[in-house]
């Protein structure tokens, strides 16, 4: 079986974190986790991160860190202004500002071109974000696509059975009262 080298870059507490152990189950990934959040992680809130025996953390900035690895697989979990979470996170409508989406909008086109020069050819890469926002999302991937020559979209396939109870705009779940706003889209190096 082919070892499938995979990074799982996130800027929070994804459920990637819980899950890379089950990913992992012999299906022959080799996982590697950059995480941002390294306060916390040092401080000692994210105890359970130190001990999956299968995923090899690294605690960097995802926009700058050197690696001498291509992976086969990357999931970007970026940062994002969280407004397809609202339902859940009230708060998220006070606190966000139109300046922070801008901002938002630079550390993820850094990030996106950074991963991807780490992405070995015929890789793919997931760009996920918890927004509803077009400009982190489809416009952040457009924009992408228009300044990188070898990159393809892939289209997102659901199952009948994920298919249940949810509505799909361009990579973009619509929240509703079964689950929250979310973008994906999934990228290939050709």
């Amino acid at each position: 079986m082919q070892t499938i080298k995979t990074a799982l870059c996130s800027f929070g507490m994804s459920g990637w974190v819980f899950h890379a152990p089950f990913i992992n189950a012999n299906k022959g990934f080799e996982l590697y986790g950059v995480w941002e959040r390294s306060k916390n992680l040092a401080q000692g809130k994210y105890p359970s991160i130190k001990t999956f025996r299968d995923l090899d953390v690294m605690l960097a900035d995802a926009a700058k860190f050197k690696d001498e690895r291509l992976y086969d697989r990357i999931l970007a979990d970026v940062p994002c202004s969280a407004s397809g979470i609202v339902r859940r996170h009230v708060d998220i409508k006070w606190l966000r500002r139109e300046a922070d989406i801008v901002s938002f909008v630079q550390q993820q086109s850094a990030i996106l071109q950074h991963l991807w020069h780490l992405l070995a050819k015929g890789g793919k890469l997931l760009y996920v974000t918890c927004s509803i926002f077009v400009e982190e999302n489809q416009q952040q991937i457009d924009h992408f696509l228009r300044e990188n020559a070898d990159a393809t979209q892939l289209p997102i396939l659901l199952t009948n059975d994920f298919a249940n109870n949810i509505t799909i705009q361009d990579g973009q779940l619509i929240p509703n009262h079964h689950h929250d706003g979310f973008f994906y889209a999934l990228l290939q190096k050709t």
